[in-house]
């Protein structure tokens, strides 16, 4: 997966969708690259209007966000924005 940010959103990564697979595959992919990475992705917290994954590795915290339309990344932590982008580049 491809991860991008936006301007004016530095602690979202969000991820491109060239093949337009389902986002509830998206989200699939996501969490199994990061299980790869060696983060611990917590379990599905439902809160309104999107889900909630809590993840970390190390001192390493960030959430994913499942909208139900995308998925993408959130920390206020610049460093984990920092090394997710790098795997996700």
């Amino acid at each position: 997966m491809k991860g991008f940010q936006m301007k004016d959103e530095e602690q979202k990564i969000y991820f491109r969708n060239y093949e337009r697979i389902p986002a509830e595959r998206e989200l699939d992919i996501l969490i199994r690259e990061l299980k790869s990475a060696g983060f611990q992705v917590g379990e599905k917290r439902i809160t309104g209007l999107v889900d909630l994954y809590e993840c970390k590795k190390d001192h390493i915290r960030f959430d994913i966000i499942f909208t139900g339309e995308e998925s993408f990344v959130y920390s206020d932590d610049k460093e984990a924005i920092k090394i997710l982008m790098e795997l996700f580049k």
